[in-house]
């Protein structure tokens, strides 16, 4: 019995000692275990960030720059370029939309040198036009005056026919000049109504009395900020234009109202109006279909209204014609309409 015992006993000990062995031997491959997952999530984890990054630098930075710079050409932007952004598709892409942009550029180049040739051309075929008839009567003119065979009657009545030319040769050559520098500018508050009716009379003396009506719709209490001279100078020419297109008998109508924060000053007549095509066109030296005068008014009214901020339009209407002249009304006119 005792002997029983005693086996049993030490194959208890043995058993007991084989199970302990075996949970240690658990824990520590549960521990490798657990140990390994945390490296194996470790390592996952930067891999997962350096592929992003390896993506960002590869797809999202180059696509981002050509979205950009797309944004910027469609902008009207051409000096823009993407510049290289890798060896890969959006590379090519970026490198044919320089390279587009490179072909437009130059073409915009082209473009502009092309206008402003033909600019020029208009403008010398125009002042040649405009001094060559002059020039014309000033030579025979000038040989009455040289002749002994006409009588001092006829020679004063040449003389005087000259001067009359050399002023029209004269006043031709300030226009361009004007046109071309306008001069400087002198900004100063004004009642708008005053200057209307100097123009008004100012255009009237220019027409030699023609039978036209000038109906005003003037909104009232209006004003701006402007040069004055320049401004009368501007708008005379426009009412000049108008009375001339018009038949004797006829109507101008002068309108003046506040927009927002700019001055409309509008001049209708009932003549035979512009056509689309010419809108742009007639405020360029020396573009008219008149038989008198320079072929510069509007030119210049478009010229010294940009030059005070402005603007000068020929807007459409259903007959006749409309040109509308906008000026801002200007900080120191704002102040004293808040004044009132």
């Amino acid at each position: 019995s005792l002997v029983r015992s005693g086996g049993l006993a030490g194959s208890d000990a043995i058993l007991g000692s084989a199970f302990a062995w075996c949970q240690t031997g658990a824990r520590a491959a549960a521990g490798e275990a657990a140990s390994l997952a945390v490296v194996t999530a470790a390592v996952a984890i930067l891999l997962a960030v350096g592929l992003g990054a390896a993506l960002w630098r590869s797809i999202a930075a180059p696509l981002e720059a050509l979205e950009r710079g797309i944004a910027r050409i469609g902008a009207g932007d051409l000096a823009v370029e993407i510049g290289p952004i890798g060896d890969t598709e959006l590379g090519r892409i970026a490198r044919g939309v320089d390279a587009m942009t490179a072909r437009l550029r130059e073409r915009e180049r082209a473009l502009l040198r092309a206008e402003r040739v033909g600019a020029i051309g208009r403008l010398a075929a125009g002042l040649a036009h405009q001094l060559n008839n002059p020039l014309g009567v000033m030579l025979g003119f000038a040989r009455v005056l040289c002749d002994p065979r006409y009588g001092e009657r006829e020679r004063e009545r040449a003389g005087a026919a000259l001067i009359e030319e050399i002023e029209t040769c004269r006043d031709t050559v300030r226009g361009l000049m004007t046109l071309v520098r306008p001069g400087a500018v002198a900004r100063e508050p004004h009642e708008l109504e005053p200057l209307l009716e100097r123009a008004v009379a100012a255009a009237r003396r220019y027409v030699d009395g023609k039978e036209v009506a000038i109906e005003r719709r003037i909104e009232p209490d209006l004003r701006l900020e402007t040069d004055a001279t320049k401004f009368v100078q501007a708008l005379r020419n426009v009412v000049t234009n108008a009375i001339e297109a018009s038949e004797p008998g006829g109507r101008v109508v002068l309108e003046a109202a506040r927009v927002g924060q700019e001055v409309c000053v509008a001049v209708e007549d009932e003549g035979p109006g512009v056509p689309e095509a010419e809108r742009e066109r007639i405020f360029e030296p020396y573009h008219t279909g008149k038989t008198s005068g320079t072929g510069l008014g509007l030119a210049l009214a478009r010229g010294l209204l940009e030059a005070m901020g402005g603007r000068l339009v020929c807007a459409p209407v259903r007959c006749g014609a409309r040109f509308e002249l906008w000026l801002p009304v200007g900080e120191r006119a704002e102040q004293r309409e808040g004044q009132r």
